[in-house]
């Protein structure tokens, strides 16, 4: 993926290769590390699939051009794709495997259905998710 820096003036935002961008209140790169932090009213755009945070940590690799390949999203993660709705404390993604780990009070919320484990592993491509730990599920039965 190819990296490119867009900078206005009250916002930062990466755009990466295939489709992803993300927009902060700042926008930090570390050094010869690989990471890049975004903070303040995190805004990601993932080819369909959005997402909202308080911190994005992005690590990317080596090459050139550099490939961002995961990442972890703190504080108020919301993940929007299609009809579901994901919402967790902490979300640790994997770009090319294309899972998010959701913890600390991680829920899943579809349509009228709500589901809540300790842990959550969501596929984004499939629109699937695997529930460990103490899960509950809430589902609206239809009336006659």
């Amino acid at each position: 993926m190819i990296l490119v820096f867009w900078c206005s003036v009250d916002s930062r935002a990466l755009e990466v290769g295939k489709g992803i961008r993300v927009q902060s209140d700042s926008m930090r790169v570390m050094d010869q590390s690989g990471e890049i932090r975004f903070q303040g009213r995190v805004r990601v755009d993932l080819e369909g699939t959005k997402m909202e945070c308080d911190r994005l940590d992005l690590q990317t690799s080596e090459g050139d051009p550099p490939e961002v390949f995961r990442g972890t999203a703190t504080g108020n993660v919301l993940i929007v794709r299609g009809q579901d709705r994901v919402i967790a404390d902490e979300a640790r993604f994997d770009l090319r495997e294309g899972t998010v780990e959701l913890s600390g009070s991680p829920r899943l919320e579809r349509g009228d259905a709500t589901i809540t484990a300790r842990r959550i592993l969501y596929r984004l491509q499939e629109g699937t998710a695997d529930f460990q730990g103490q899960v509950e599920a809430e589902f609206e039965i239809p009336g006659d």
